[in-house]
């Protein structure tokens, strides 16, 4: 949106085939990540994990843009609705770092278990690293049509064709 209004010139991180923008060719690719205690016995496998029917699950919501995120879609297909807890991933007045209260939910019990997207789990799982284990969900059989793994690319204005290529360069 704010592109689109003229109030800045790029968007970091978009997916490389992100429609409303032009954007680089990839300089990183990420996917999703399940977050569980260390302490915890149960481990993510699939989203099939019979545990998962009695588990707290913990999902950012990215509701600002009406999309549904991979693992919304797979916990969904398996009627694991009423186990969720969503996180919104955008701030409210008073809310320092919204992306990093899912994780802190997991170390601090409130979740079992949280599927969040890659980066956003790195950086603020660094604080609980001794208490909390990350592992990257690459895929779901039974939501093949969504991906899990995405590259990602520095968007522009479909008309900034230039602009796109002096950054592909500097990159």
């Amino acid at each position: 949106r704010t592109l689109a209004l003229d109030e800045c010139d790029v968007v970091m991180s978009v997916p490389t085939k992100f429609g409303p923008v032009s954007t680089t060719n990839p300089y990183f690719t990420s996917s999703y990540v399940v977050i569980t205690r260390n302490k915890d016995a149960r481990q993510f496998t699939s989203f099939d994990d019979v545990w998962l029917k009695e588990a707290k699950i913990g999902l950012q919501m990215v509701a600002v843009e009406n999309a549904t995120t991979p693992p919304a879609v797979a916990l969904s297909r398996r009627g694991l609705n009423q186990h969720i807890t969503a996180f919104s991933m955008w701030s409210e007045k008073g809310t320092d770092n919204p992306q990093g209260k899912i994780i802190e939910a997991v170390a601090k019990g409130e979740i079992d278990v949280a599927f969040v997207w890659g980066p956003f789990a790195g950086y603020f799982a660094k604080k609980y690293a001794k208490d909390l284990r990350m592992e990257p969900v690459t895929s779901d059989p039974k939501t093949p049509e969504h991906a899990f793994i995405f590259p990602m690319s520095i968007g522009v204005r479909k008309t900034d064709l230039v602009f796109r290529d002096r950054l592909q360069e500097a990159l």
